[in-house]
């Protein structure tokens, strides 16, 4: 738990791009194009986006690329029935809003280390809805970094909004031993009494 703690500490500080690393991209991957909306009522107000890829290389050379890609929460392929009691959908503690239904949830993320796949299971970030993923404007809620072996990357996300609001952050193991960390207004970092 320390360790997640110090992670997302590093995270935060970490949010813009070193010298000589990519910035951050909105392409899309394969089936996903980009589909970041355009504000066309002339407001001037940002427009959320629905999908985005984080590319970066270390100095080592070990690269990565990341996509996300959100899509409208639909209903009718979920078991609602126990979401306004227990907060849940398909049996499982969902997190984005206070046993509401949802507006978003994730369509798929996608993993390249070295250019080699790396599966995500839906296990792992199926209970997320109303992921924050940013918006046109390039303001962001998600962020991922490099381990410096370069065998796994960590993600960084914030979605929901008011009393569903969380943060996750997910180790991809590039061995398949994925985590996660969710933290929301019932849960806390805990940190290790040392005894000094």
């Amino acid at each position: 738990m320390y360790r997640y703690a110090c992670l997302l500490l590093l995270l935060i500080s970490c949010s813009s791009p070193r010298p000589g690393e990519p910035e951050r991209t909105t392409q899309g991957v394969d089936s996903m194009p980009v589909t970041a909306a355009v504000d066309t009522t002339g407001s001037g107000v940002p427009v959320a986006r629905e999908n985005i890829t984080i590319e970066k290389k270390d100095v080592d050379g070990h690269s990565f690329r990341f996509t996300a890609a959100r899509m409208p929460f639909d209903a009718k392929r979920h078991d609602i029935s126990r979401l306004r009691e227990d907060c849940l959908i398909d049996g499982e503690r969902m997190y984005g809003t206070d046993c509401d239904p949802p507006r978003h949830e994730f369509k798929d993320m996608r993993l390249e280390i070295d250019g080699g796949p790396v599966h995500i299971p839906r296990t792992l970030y199926g209970q997320f809805y109303d992921p924050y993923l940013g918006y046109d404007d390039q303001t962001t809620g998600i962020e991922a970094i490099l381990s410096m072996d370069g065998k796994a990357v960590f993600v960084l996300m914030s979605g929901g909004d008011g009393a569903g609001a969380y943060h996750v952050v997910w180790c991809f193991r590039r061995d398949g031993k994925h985590s996660k960390m969710v933290t929301h207004d019932e849960v806390y970092f805990r940190f290790p009494d040392d005894g000094k």
